[in-house]
């Protein structure tokens, strides 16, 4: 009855991509021009190249269908948010979304935009941002909790094609330059293969060049994937600068350090991660009190201090219930050291074990930082590895910055 009574209906304008598939038909399309190229330039016999040229045809099929499939379908539908799901009325068919089959949700203004855990892409376009707001919230990606990606590069086929095309135009130059200087005539066999794969080399360094990255947030730092593999701790961000509406993003790191976000793609998604930040940034998770700290001591140690702090007051009978919620929320809180949110973590395993355990193991799904998420499985588990945490926070996990500006 509670989640019939938190269901909102919204109207909404409802966008579908399935990227997935568009990226697979792409990728199908170029094998097939690729081989059928490959027996052009050789001497095989006409039976093979009439039946390479029906799949190269079969190629500009699928890449057509990979631009429908990108560009997707819009229509007018109802959007239902409640009971922890949101129910997509879309083309005379309905689709129900849950925290489980959500990679992620963020909003922008009135606009959602949802991925699903099958590469579909849902765009919904409703009445507000403050039911935006309450679709994501839903879905469990609020300001803590549930890392968020925020892919600001623009979905548009026809900017690969423009990639392409300036791939294909310097590697033809670059080719013919190489069959040259290696004495070949231009209608050598090698010719062809030499200009493909020069195409593919500067089509992935162009693409990969002047797309706009992908960044991921969670509650314990910020993930760029220009930066592949390093972390931004979210305690060591002073402050998020972006100067005027549609201006790239400043980060402002606890070492002096700017790391600049910005790349083109949609500014307006852009926007959007300024104001998630700003948020996490301001957000202050009241502690439960309870020293969570490991202040040097090793893990046995801090872990019988924790257990002291919490029979301290007859806290198993009396406050049970709100400490335990306040140390749930602590592990996921933003702007808090590793070592407290694993504090959090075994001190929540201590109150209650079998409810600790499963949050816990929330926790770790949510956090960025390898060495805090193996801290948390390892206070998870149905054996507390003391050794594991111990490896996890000790000097030999350092944090790292990234190395470069991403503009």
């Amino acid at each position: 009855m509670e989640d019939t009574l938190r269901t909102v209906d919204f109207d909404a304008n409802v966008t579908w991509r399935r990227l997935r598939s568009a990226g697979e038909l792409s990728r199908a399309a170029k094998i097939l021009w690729f081989v059928w190229a490959l027996i052009l330039s050789g001497r095989f016999p006409p039976e093979l190249i009439a039946l390479t040229s029906l799949g190269a045809g079969l190629g500009l099929v699928a890449m057509t269908l990979s631009f429908k499939r990108s560009t997707g379908a819009t229509s007018e539908g109802t959007v239902r948010v409640g009971g922890g799901r949101v129910a997509i009325w879309h083309h005379g068919g309905v689709v129900t979304l849950d925290r489980g089959s959500t990679a992620s949700a963020h909003a922008y203004g009135p606009t959602v935009e949802i991925t699903a855990t099958n590469g579909d892409v849902w765009q919904l376009v409703l009445a507000d941002a403050a039911a935006a707001q309450a679709v994501v919230r839903e879905l469990g990606f609020g300001h803590a909790g549930t890392p968020v990606i925020f892919d600001t590069a623009e979905v548009s086929r026809a900017v690969h094609v423009g990639y392409g095309v300036l791939a294909f135009s310097v590697a033809a130059v670059i080719g013919r330059l190489l069959v040259v200087l290696l004495g070949l005539r231009f209608g050598h066999v090698l010719g062809v293969p030499v200009v493909l794969a020069l195409t593919a080399i500067f089509y992935e360094t162009t693409k990969k060049r002047f797309r706009a990255p992908a960044v991921t947030v969670g509650p314990d730092g910020v993930r760029i994937d220009e930066a592949e593999g390093e972390l931004i701790p979210l305690d060591q961000i002073l402050a998020v600068e972006q100067r005027a509406f549609f201006a790239p993003l400043r980060l402002h790191l606890a070492n002096g350090r700017i790391v600049t976000i910005d790349g083109g793609g949609i500014a307006a998604k852009r926007n959007a991660l300024a104001i998630h930040l700003y948020a996490m940034l301001a957000t202050n998770q009241e502690s439960p009190g309870l020293g969570l700290a490991r202040d040097g001591l090793g893990v046995r140690a801090w872990r019988e201090r924790l257990r002291n702090a919490l029979n301290v007051g007859g806290y198993r009978v009396a406050a049970r219930a709100p400490v335990d919620a306040a140390l749930a929320e602590r592990m996921v809180a933003p702007r808090i050291s590793a070592e407290e949110r694993v504090g959090a973590a075994l001190a929540l395993r201590i109150a209650d074990p079998a409810y600790g355990a499963a949050r816990v193991r929330v926790a770790a799904e949510c956090c960025l930082d390898p060495h805090v998420r193996a801290a948390l499985e390892a206070a998870a588990a149905e054996e507390i590895d003391d050794d594991a945490i111990e490896r996890a926070l000790g000097p030999g996990a350092p944090r790292r910055f990234p190395t470069l500006q991403i503009e």
